[in-house]
């Protein structure tokens, strides 16, 4: 089990430092990540507030009309600087919802995704008698 910890915190670091430097190639993925996090807002949401690194908040505004960005619903919301978050992080807060659009929480997702879909291959009936499995 430590064994396994290891491999997937190594993972997990590398996948960041990969992303890191695709976001240095491309500054303009963080403008998917804010469609991405916008989209997850409950349609009724309201007085939203995209929090960015300063260094994408002219990369989205430049982009995304405020209109367009969230899909149609036509929410107005409103972009912050937040030199707290790095680049391609993005954290999205309206009168009632938080979306954390963060790497570290995109990244964490996927690992309990992955994490859980090894529990349901684990959980499977053992096929190794050289049966064809269905």
């Amino acid at each position: 089990a430590a064994v396994e910890q290891a491999l997937v915190d190594l993972a997990v670091t590398l996948a960041q430092a990969l992303v890191r430097r695709e976001l240095r190639s491309d500054p303009g993925q963080v403008v998917a990540v804010v469609q991405e996090a916008l989209a997850a807002l409950p349609v009724a949401s309201r007085q939203v507030c995209v929090r960015l690194h300063p260094d994408d908040v002219a990369i989205v505004a430049e982009a995304l009309p405020a209109r367009q960005a969230d899909g149609g619903a036509g929410r107005d919301w409103q972009l912050q600087e937040d030199p707290g978050l790095k680049r391609g992080d993005c954290r999205i807060l309206s009168e009632n919802s938080q979306i954390d659009a963060t790497m570290e929480k995109r990244l964490a997702a996927v690992v309990a995704q992955l994490s859980g879909g090894e529990r349901e291959q684990d959980a499977a009936p053992d096929n190794s008698a050289g049966e064809p499995a269905p």
